[in-house]
């Protein structure tokens, strides 16, 4: 690949890991203000006092937004959980054929996800489709949100697989570079 090709699309690849770590952070403060809304309805509900009535709806929606939200993050970081039973035990250029499999088969399965993701939300806005709770919250706004997730995974998954295709190096430098940026992970 050409150096002005190679850097244009590290480019962009460069983009949507920002983004990619954007949301992540957005996930994270999410769950965090979750924690306390379900703290807070749960000491109120006791007393008597404060009671949303739709905790499980909101519970819900953030904990959707949440992890569709990070899984792009979760691949920018090369922290998505895979089998790695054969890994030990072939050769390099093995492994890389393999961990360009398995990149391929995510892209693939990150798109039909957001395809049919965004077929939900569009079918339940052309319906007027509303949650079954108090809030009557129409269903394609939460449903659209994880739409957008599972677009921003398909989305850095192809542009992974593309660098990973074409500038195998500059894939482990940019990741290498987002790894060592990112809080500490402590891998179970």
């Amino acid at each position: 690949m050409a150096n002005s090709n190679g850097g244009a699309l590290l480019g962009v690849f460069g983009l949507f890991e920002r983004l990619s770590v954007a949301m992540a952070y957005i996930s994270g403060a999410l769950l965090t203000l979750l924690s306390f809304f379900i703290a807070a309805d749960v000491l109120g509900r006791g007393s008597g006092k404060f009671y949303s009535g739709a905790t499980d709806e909101i519970s819900g929606f953030v904990m959707t937004m949440a992890v569709t939200w990070a899984l792009a993050y979760t691949l920018t970081i090369d922290k998505h959980v895979r089998v790695d039973l054969l890994l030990g035990v072939v050769s390099a250029p093995v492994r890389r054929v393999l961990d360009w499999i398995a990149l391929l088969l995510l892209t693939l399965f990150a798109g039909l996800l957001a395809i049919n993701s965004w077929g939900l939300a569009l079918d339940s806005y052309d319906i007027h489709a509303l949650s079954p709770s108090i809030l009557q919250v129409p269903l394609a706004i939460p449903q659209g949100v994880m739409a957008f997730g599972f677009s921003t995974l398909a989305a850095q998954s192809f542009l992974t697989l593309l660098v990973a295709t074409f500038d195998p190096s500059g894939l482990a430098r940019a990741r290498a570079a987002e790894s060592k940026a990112a809080p500490v992970q402590y891998d179970v």
